[in-house]
C-alpha cells in the first residue's frame, strides 16, 4: 500500500513539476509602445520581446490605424536572425518575417523591431492603434515547438495641434556660402537635412536613422526617394515590369510623376522631361538626382558643397 501511495505521490508531483515547468516558459510578450503626437509628426515605435524561451522563426502580421497612421519603414534591430519584411510599405497587413538556419534558439529579451510611422495631417484625435497577430504555427524553436507569444498592442495617440511646427516656420533669406545657396534658418528646426554617406536625417528638428544613405554618382547628389516623398507627405508606388526593372510614381495632392528605372526620360502629368542621369536601385532602395526630387515634389532644394549637406525646405 505504501509502495502504491509513493508511486501516485510521486506520478503526481511529476504532472505538477511539468505543468510548472511550462508554466514557466509561457509568459512570452511582444509589447508594442505607446506614444503620444501631434497631426505630422513623424515617430518611432519599439516592439519588444520579454520572457523570450528562445526562438528561431517567427511571424507576424502587422496591423494599424490606417485612417490615422501611414507606415514609413521597419528596421529590424537583428534580435532574431534571417529577417525579411514585405517589399511593400502599404500592404496591410504588413509581414515580418524572421527565418533563420541557426541550429540554436535565440533567447534574448529586447527590441525586435523598430516601426516608424507619420501621423496623418488630417488625423482625428484619439488613439490610433497597432497590434501584431501570427498564427499558432508561425512562432517556433529549434525543435519546431511552437512558442506561445501574447501580444500586447500599442498605440499613437494623436493630440490636437492646428499647425504644424515647420508650416509656421519663416520662410528664410538666403546665404552665399562660397559657390552655394544655403537658407540662412535651414537648421534643425524648419528644413529636412541629408548628409552625403550618413543615415541620419534631421526632420524639422528631430533625428531618425534611414537603413540607406545618400550619395554622389556621376557627380549628381543621388537620394532615396521613398524616404524624401514621404517625409513630404508624398505617396510612393512601385510597378516591378522585371527583376530590379519598374517604374515609380509619385503622388502628391494633384500632382503625378513617374520616374523609369535605368531611363533618362521622366513623367510628370501629360508631359516629359530628360534628365542627364538615370534613377536606379540599390539595396531595395531608388534612387534619384536631388534635382529632379524637388521639381517632383515642388520643393526648394539645395545642395551645401562644404558640409555635403542636401537641405529640403
Amino acid at each position: 500500500m505504501k509502495t502504491k501511495t509513493r508511486t501516485a505521490v510521486a506520478i503526481i508531483a511529476a504532472i505538477l513539476i511539468i505543468n510548472c515547468v511550462h508554466i514557466s516558459a509561457s509568459g512570452t510578450e511582444a509589447v508594442i509602445e505607446s506614444k503620444e503626437a501631434h497631426r505630422g509628426d513623424i515617430i518611432d515605435i519599439e516592439v519588444c520581446l520579454k520572457n523570450n524561451p528562445g526562438i528561431v522563426a517567427a511571424m507576424f502580421n502587422l496591423n494599424y490605424d490606417t485612417e490615422r497612421l501611414q507606415l514609413l519603414s521597419a528596421q529590424d534591430k537583428n534580435l532574431l536572425s534571417g529577417g525579411m519584411f514585405g517589399n511593400n510599405i502599404y500592404d496591410l497587413p504588413y509581414v515580418l518575417l524572421w527565418n533563420s538556419a541557426s541550429e540554436k534558439n535565440f533567447d534574448e529579451d529586447g527590441v525586435l523591431v523598430v516601426l516608424k510611422f507619420k501621423v496623418k495631417p488630417d488625423a482625428k484625435q484619439g488613439n490610433a492603434f497597432i497590434n501584431l497577430s501570427y498564427d499558432s504555427d508561425d512562432v517556433y524553436n529549434v525543435d519546431l515547438n511552437n512558442v506561445p507569444i501574447e501580444i500586447k498592442g500599442g498605440f499613437i495617440t494623436v493630440t490636437d495641434n492646428t499647425t504644424r511646427r515647420y508650416e509656421t516656420s519663416p520662410r528664410s533669406e538666403t546665404l552665399s556660402v562660397e559657390n552655394n545657396t544655403v537658407p540662412k534658418n535651414a537648421d534643425d528646426t524648419n528644413a529636412i537635412i541629408f548628409t552625403l554617406n550618413q543615415k541620419t536625417v534631421s526632420v524639422y528638428g528631430k533625428m531618425y536613422e534611414m537603413d540607406v544613405f545618400p550619395v554622389l554618382k556621376d557627380d549628381r547628389v543621388m537620394l532615396p526617394i521613398r524616404y524624401v516623398a514621404e517625409i513630404l507627405g508624398a505617396r510612393v508606388e512601385w510597378k516591378e515590369t522585371a527583376p530590379n526593372i519598374g517604374e515609380v510614381s509619385i503622388k502628391k495632392d494633384s500632382s503625378l510623376i513617374k520616374f523609369i528605372i535605368g531611363e533618362k526620360t521622366g513623367y510628370k502629368g501629360n508631359s516629359t522631361f530628360n534628365m542627364d542621369v538615370c534613377p536606379y536601385i540599390e539595396n531595395f532602395r531608388t534612387y534619384i538626382p536631388i534635382r529632379y526630387v524637388a521639381d517632383a515634389l515642388d520643393v526648394k532644394i539645395e545642395w551645401d558643397e562644404k558640409t555635403n549637406r542636401v537641405i529640403i525646405f
